[in-house]
């Protein structure tokens, strides 16, 4: 179980005695993996003082804060179990909902997204530009989640270990999970307004997030508009050359104005064409030469005792 910490000094312990709670009951060894985001209140030092009481709990610290998706990769790299789950810190999703994802890697599925199907948070500022990444997530990934922004989400350990990979590309971690997984499924859970701290992704945040998100993760934008300028630049080429032809057989002329229109959007056409492929060339060399690191891990409580075949 992987939990990205930051803010969270008023909820984490209960979260954590609640997700142990829960596996206990079930009877499978776990662990619990919290990784400290450089959080600013006392969240880290609670995670501390709790160690001795939870066995299976493991803390990693940041020495600043990398973001969310740092720290849930980190806490991935780091999970040792078949089964690998991650949960916000803030109780926003209910602890007791982890068996029903649990069935499902049981049953076989590789990627197990929570639905939030009564969304509570607020329409305009959060829901609504978080479906907009939707939008776009489904059409970059081909797999259509009704939600992409949930934090309640399991993996097959198979999947994890290939993220480890991706470098940068885990700023966006939902997306590529699912674009590695194959047999992804999603199953209704329970949501309720966060119990402590307050979310980082603002309205334009979100939109900034799903902006860096089409350019980086698809290269689709670029053989779109690569695709748009080929179109134009042919269609004006041969409107030109029917134009010559009629001249000089015809004797016919079209208005200069018509001419004008013609010979700019060749060029259009060239410049959109040059620009799809200007775009897909640096998308591949920033692929290759990214080689700075996601995250830094300034402490690690090291690995509970939880036995090799831990689900979870």
């Amino acid at each position: 179980m992987v939990i990205p910490v930051y803010g969270v000094q008023p909820t984490i312990a209960e979260l954590v005695r609640r997700i142990a709670g829960v596996l206990t009951d079930r009877g499978v060894r776990f662990e619990i993996i919290a990784v400290d985001d450089g959080s600013p209140d006392q969240s880290a030092r609670i995670l501390g003082e709790i160690l001795t009481e939870v066995a299976q709990l493991r803390l990693i610290r940041f020495p600043q804060n990398f973001g969310q998706h740092a720290a849930l990769s980190a806490g991935i790299a780091a999970a040792a179990g078949r089964s690998i789950l991650t949960i916000d810190g803030d109780l926003e999703y209910a602890p007791e909902d982890i068996p029903l994802l649990l069935d499902k890697l049981d049953e076989g599925h590789d990627f197990v997204n929570g639905w939030r199907r009564k969304n509570r948070e607020p329409l305009v500022r959060r829901r609504f530009p978080a479906w907009l990444f939707q939008l776009m997530a489904g059409s970059v990934t081909g797999v259509r989640l009704r939600d992409y922004g949930s934090g309640l989400v399991g993996i097959d350990h198979r999947i994890g270990r290939q993220l480890e990979s991706f470098g940068e590309m885990r700023r966006f971690l939902k997306p590529l999970m699912v674009s590695l997984a194959a047999d992804p499924v999603e199953i209704p859970i329970s949501h309720r307004l966060r119990q402590g701290g307050r979310s980082g992704y603002t309205f334009f945040r979100l939109l900034s997030v799903a902006f860096d998100f089409l350019i980086h993760f698809s290269r689709k934008p670029f053989q779109v508009v690569a695709l748009i300028g080929g179109i134009l630049g042919s269609v004006s080429l041969a409107a030109g050359l029917i134009l010559l032809l009629l001249r000089f057989t015809f004797g016919v002329w079209l208005p200069p104005q018509l001419q004008i229109v013609l010979i700019m959007s060749f060029f259009m056409g060239v410049q959109f064409l040059v620009l799809g492929l200007l775009g897909e060339v640096l998308t591949s060399v920033h692929g290759r030469v990214a080689r700075h690191p996601f995250y830094v891990v300034a402490e690690d409580s090291g690995p509970p005792d939880r036995g090799d075949d831990a689900q979870a």
